[in-house]
């Protein structure tokens, strides 16, 4: 090969490679902004549905949260992350950092009660968790979810809607799941192992 030949080659790969280093990166979703005011060190986060994060710190970490990674709700209410392997954490083992955090949280069916952070007391419904103050909280709420819950997230959508008495529903992964349509419950339940991750992007 002549030298003219591969120094023409090695100008080739290397404007390739530029422009591949070029090409921007997809950018990381936004969940919300960070809320004015309070501890600017520690700020906390406004989501999208305008809800504002119980926590100033990640509960697993006591790190500044971030507004790339989802919260998840509990009892409604959003609890922040710092990252994506604290989101993922909290949701496998939720009730020791809860506590720890001092996080309080209403009961959603008993009126002015206080939920009691305990596995006992405990339901997901969608990537919501859910404590009651009483065993017979919960079976009432198990019993009408969608008269309780608030907005939950369509395991397929990921976005957050209010379900009804009507909204299509399946019981997998053991846990109630509610869906917006009759579609994204054909799609979850054709791939409930990949579907029924807690979703952290």
């Amino acid at each position: 090969m002549s030298r003219l030949r591969r120094a023409g080659l090695a100008l080739a790969a290397l404007v390739a490679f530029t422009l591949l280093g070029a090409t921007p990166r997809r950018a990381s979703p936004t969940f919300g902004t960070f809320e004015p005011g309070g501890d600017a060190a520690f700020p906390r986060v406004r989501y999208a549905d305008s809800l504002v994060s119980v926590n100033a710190q990640c509960v697993m970490s006591h790190s500044k949260l971030s507004v790339k990674v989802r919260p998840l709700y509990v009892n409604r209410a959003p609890i922040g992350f710092c990252c994506v392997f604290c989101a993922r954490d909290l949701s496998s083992s939720p009730e020791k950092p809860l506590r720890e955090a001092g996080i309080t949280l209403a009961c959603p069916v008993q009126r002015g009660a206080t939920a009691a952070i305990d596995s006992t007391l405990r339901t997901w419904v969608d990537f919501e968790l859910y404590y009651f103050s009483s065993p017979a909280a919960r079976t009432k709420f198990l019993a009408e979810p969608e008269r309780y819950t608030g907005p939950v997230t369509d395991p397929v959508l990921l976005t957050r809607f209010q379900p009804t008495r009507r909204s299509p529903r399946a019981e997998a992964a053991g846990r109630l799941w509610l869906f917006a349509s009759d579609s994204t419950r054909t799609v979850f339940l054709a791939d409930v192992a990949l579907r029924s991750k807690h979703p952290t992007r």
